[in-house]
């Protein structure tokens, strides 16, 4: 029976640190990236390949990224990652026919995942799974597998509900030699969606081009939709939502962020949504690392993709540890 499965990744972040990453990789500002971010995004190029060129295969950490012949040791579990995904707030809705909808949650500054787990038990949100329970795919799913969705203290988008490799979502390559996955941006000027798209496209073995409002309309390319709105005190920053099929290729995708810069309060918690440059540069990253396939970074220094908002100049891009998972992710043709 064709499985088709979707994940929104709701991630509402707070402030706190994240982990540092690849060779060379550098939190900093450099000029490329701060021109980028002062432009009228709607003449933002596709990509940027001067400013942000392509890595290359992180071989050094052992792992042939040029063909799918990591040995099991290479992507193994690892201590530091052992606890990741445990506390991911989510929810799931089967659709009675072998698919259904993931939604992780993300807490803004000053909230717990207990907490907006209990936050969303009052909105009435359906399907909330129980904190570091077992998961809604089966007995099983949960397993560490070799090689493992988690690297360093990196991990895949659905590490959290299954830790099968086999099992992990990517888009298809498509009839390209990459997948190539168009973020299309509706946002507002604070959402740097062109900047945080031109530092994933750094990670090889799929390409991720940025788009001003209207989606290329060549066969084979995938779209995400990017867009922003003032959404109040919701206990969410940004909403990723992924659809993805039998043979775990992600069928669509869409992106949302919470324009709010008020504060708040979720489960009889205080919380501040006030994001500076750092901030928002934080989210966009974040959001679009979950639409790659990217999971949380436990890390508390140098990952756009830890839980939680920092607006630290430190936690805008990826980790080295991000890029190299991803990249492993797409070493293999889908």
């Amino acid at each position: 029976m064709n499985k088709l499965i979707s994940l929104t990744l709701l991630a509402v972040m707070g402030v706190a640190g994240c982990a540092s990453g690849l060779e060379g990789d550098d939190q900093s500002i450099d000029d490329g990236e701060i021109a980028t971010e002062a432009t009228d995004k709607s003449k933002s190029p596709e990509t940027d390949l001067k400013n942000f060129p392509k890595l290359p295969a992180p071989q050094s950490q052992g792992l042939g990224l040029t063909a799918d012949t990591a040995s099991s040791s290479d992507l193994s579990p690892t201590t530091e990652a052992a606890s990741a995904g445990s506390e991911d707030v989510y929810t799931v809705q089967m659709d009675g026919e072998g698919g259904g909808t993931i939604t992780i949650y993300d807490p803004p500054a000053g909230l717990s995942a207990k907490e907006l787990h209990g936050a969303l038990e009052q909105q009435g949100v359906t399907g909330l799974q129980e904190l570091g329970g077992t998961s809604p795919l089966g007995v099983g799913a949960l397993a560490d597998s070799t090689p493992s969705c988690r690297y360093g203290t990196a991990s895949l988008f659905e590490c959290s509900v299954d830790r099968n490799w086999s099992h992990q979502i990517h888009w298809a390559n498509a009839g390209f030699e990459d997948p190539q996955v168009y973020f299309v941006d509706h946002t507002g000027a604070n959402w740097p969606v062109d900047a945080s798209t031109y530092q994933w496209n750094k990670t090889p073995n799929i390409d991720s081009i940025y788009r001003w409002n209207t989606c290329s309309g060549t066969s084979g390319v995938h779209c995400v939709q990017v867009t922003s709105a003032n959404a109040g005190d919701s206990c969410w920053e940004g909403v990723t939502t992924l659809s993805f099929n039998s043979s775990y290729n992600i069928t669509k995708a869409k992106v949302q962020f919470n324009d709010y810069q008020g504060t708040g309060v979720c489960s009889g918690v205080n919380v501040a949504y006030r994001k500076n440059a750092d901030g928002y540069r934080q989210t966009a990253c974040h959001e679009l690392g979950h639409a790659l396939g990217m999971g949380h970074n436990t890390a508390t220094s140098g990952s756009c993709l830890y839980g939680t908002v920092t607006n630290s100049s430190s936690m805008r891009l990826p980790s080295s540890q991000d890029h190299t998972l991803l990249a492993k992710l797409y070493a293999a043709a889908h």
